[in-house]
């Protein structure tokens, strides 16, 4: 049993009955309900913007900027989760965990207000600072607080609440869409936030102010958020112009960004990632590459899922969302199902994962805006089971793959590199869904919730070139994963 402290303990494996019992009694207990609520106030977030998002351009307009909700959500996120070092360093654990809390707050009463989408974004960009600081350090703790054995287990728990979300948001989100007061799916999640920042303040173990004397902007990577903040923005903004020359330097400018980050990364004293998180033939690296990849693979699957649902489909929001929410049931089902798995079959998951990943994306891309709603929903599920297979292990040996002492920082750069891969993705999708005519296909909604298109042709356009570049990230993750499974025998041997 881990102590109050949070210093993970050290002993012999337990059983598959006894590490889940561990998990859920005890200090542990505390930790794990404080940890999944903070993921679960993430999740559920995330699943109502997807779900109410097509009212919400009905209402308020700006359907230009639908992929910016996810876009600059997920920069805050960036940079929050990046930041979770530094917030920890000169904060100490709890209270950089209910800072973390009460941004999220506020991002979540600012949207609830906004008027218009500007407005609605720029509150979006901070909430996202509070989920991404409030994740990161959630998976920091998982490395911190808990012995190595018990790790896949909590990875597993908290993929389950991300299952339980899955069956309350769709229905959370859809129902206030449909009797048209969406801004109060997001009034709900105030009180939550609140819960949360109690029960961190109470239960989560304080550590120790290592940079009393330091100001706070003088331990933030200014230069490297800056950096990778800009480069999602550079993508996300070829969405909005129309000159092929000027995307080309935008993405150009958004690789030098990229790079230029994780370089002076790389020389800092105080890292954000670990050691060799982008070179491709190292373990650490070839796993972080595969959770970018199928990330942004699993974000290009469901980001105009729930509108194409409604606009070319006829389904109301409640029922897009929850066919929408089959891809995380399969997720949530397949991780339950392979946490308990040891030795070579965890790599036969991991391959396997990915494989599916691809095949639910190729089948996305071929049907996904046929007359049939079956074509949609297997490609969707096939992407959960994928991820279901590939992610929980995919980040245990992230963080057995991190050099000695830095495997709390793995734990918290992975959320770091996912929430990197969603806001590339909502990015590069909107780039590629606005240049197919998204933008002018005229989406209204009704009183009663109900979404339609004065163009359906250019959404069907938009959502066949989305789950084209769906099948490159996902065929690129399978290259990169055969380079990963060759460093299996080695880290198998570290556990």
């Amino acid at each position: 049993m881990a102590s109050f402290s949070g210093k993970p303990q050290s002993g012999d494996s337990a059983s598959a009955g006894n590490s889940w019992r561990r998990v859920f009694t005890g200090q542990l207990a505390l930790y794990t309900i404080v940890l999944n609520l903070a993921v679960g106030l993430f999740a559920l977030d995330t699943l109502v913007v997807i779900t109410v998002m097509p009212t919400v351009v009905g209402d308020i307009g700006g359907t230009e900027y639908y992929s910016w909700t996810i876009m600059l959500y997920m920069v805050g996120s960036i940079v929050g989760a990046a930041s979770a070092g530094p917030v920890k360093e000169l904060l100490g654990r709890r209270k950089g965990y209910v800072y973390a809390g009460l941004l999220f707050v506020a991002g979540n009463l600012g949207v609830s207000l906004a008027m218009n989408m500007p407005t609605l974004v720029a509150w979006r960009l901070l909430e996202g600072l509070g989920a991404g600081l409030m994740i990161a350090q959630s998976y920091g703790m998982v490395g911190d607080l808990y012995p190595r054995e018990l790790r896949v287990r909590v990875l597993s728990i908290i993929s389950t609440t991300w299952g339980v979300a899955t069956v309350v948001g769709p229905a959370f989100g859809g129902l206030f869409a449909e009797i048209g007061i969406w801004r109060a799916a997001f009034w709900t999640l105030i009180p939550l936030g609140l819960t949360f920042c109690v029960l961190a303040l109470r239960i989560i173990p304080p550590s120790e102010n290592k940079s009393k004397n330091q100001k706070f902007w003088e331990a933030m990577p200014l230069v490297r958020l800056l950096s990778l903040g800009g480069s999602i923005l550079c993508i996300g903004y070829t969405a909005q112009i129309t000159e092929n020359i000027l995307r080309g330097v935008l993405v150009l400018a958004a690789i030098i960004l990229a790079v230029t980050a994780f370089r002076r990364d790389a020389r800092s004293k105080s890292p954000m990632f670990p050691r060799e998180t982008l070179v491709i033939s190292s373990a650490l690296g070839s796993a972080y590459w595969i959770l970018l990849l199928i990330t942004m693979s699993f974000n290009f699957a469901i980001l105009f899922a729930t509108l194409y649902f409604q606009v070319l489909h006829g389904q109301a929001p409640v029922a897009a969302a929850y066919l929408c929410a089959a891809m995380s049931f399969s997720w949530t089902a397949a991780g339950i199902l392979v946490s308990g798995l040891q030795g070579r079959v965890v790599w036969v998951a991991i391959f396997a994962g990915v494989i599916s990943i691809l095949t639910g994306s190729i089948v996305l891309a071929s049907g996904a805006t046929s007359s049939s709603l079956l074509a949609p929903l297997v490609g969707l599920v096939l992407v959960g089971i994928g991820m279901g297979l590939a992610n929980g292990h995919l980040v245990a040996l992230a963080i057995l793959a991190a050099p000695e002492g830095q495997e709390s920082l793995a734990g918290s750069s992975v959320q770091t590199m996912r929430t990197l891969g969603t806001g590339f993705s909502a990015a590069a999708a909107g780039m590629l869904a606005n240049a197919a005519g998204l933008a002018d296909a005229g989406i209204i909604s009704n009183a009663k919730g109900e979404i339609r298109a004065e163009f359906p042709e250019l959404v069907v356009a938009a959502v066949d070139w989305v789950h084209r570049g769906e099948v490159l990230l996902s065929a690129t993750a399978v290259v990169v994963t055969v380079i990963f499974c060759l460093h299996g025998r080695q880290l198998t041997s570290r556990k």
